[in-house]
Order: C-alpha cells, then sequence, then structure tokens
C-alpha cells in the first residue's frame, strides 16, 4: 500500500483462506508493505498514520477438517509485515507513536 498518510479505522488484511473439507492445508497470510511517499520529511511526521486507528491482519488460515492416518493437514504461517522508515518516537507498519518508557 502507498499512500500519502493514512487516516480512519478499519481492518487491512492479508489473511491467508482457510483449508478445505477434503483435508487441505490452510493458506499462508501474505506480505503486507506500507509505503509512505515523503516518509524521509520530517514534515510527514505525525501525519502519516497518527490518525490511524485501524488494524492489520496477517494470520494463516486453518487447516482443513479432514485427519489423515499419518499426518492432518496444517495451518497455514502467519504473513509478514514491511514499513518505511520510521521517526524517532514512532514504530510498528503504521509509524504510530511509541509508548512512553
Amino acid at each position: 500500500m502507498t499512500t500519502k498518510n493514512l487516516k480512519g479505522d478499519g481492518t487491512i488484511s492479508t489473511r491467508g483462506g482457510a483449508g478445505s473439507s477434503n483435508g487441505g492445508g490452510g493458506g499462508a497470510g501474505g506480505r503486507l508493505v506500507m509505503n509512505y511517499l515523503k516518509s524521509y520529511l520530517s514534515s510527514s511526521q505525525p501525519e502519516q498514520s497518527y490518525f490511524w486507528l485501524g488494524t492489520s491482519d496477517i494470520a494463516g488460515g486453518t487447516a482443513g477438517d479432514m485427519a489423515f492416518k499419518f499426518q492432518g493437514p496444517g495451518a497455514g504461517q502467519n504473513g509478514t509485515m514491511h514499513h518505511s522508515k520510521c521517526f524517532p518516537g514512532y514504530s510498528g507498519v503504521f509509524c504510530s507513536p511509541c509508548d512512553v518508557g
């Protein structure tokens, strides 16, 4: 996702799909990349995502129902997140303000 700033709330999801009832494994979560335009400028902070109150979901999908004799289907692995460099005092994929301390 490429944006100058992010405002509002909601869920940004790259969640993996569930396995089938015929024994398929769950799909892996996707890759969430936040690219803030002009993130290198001090004037971009804290506007990049200070007003974003939403969440992200990169979880892997659940395993299918059918069990095999030796090994059942597995759940998908969680995805990954990457983001532009945050200014000091901000962290995470949405460059949110850090907790004090």
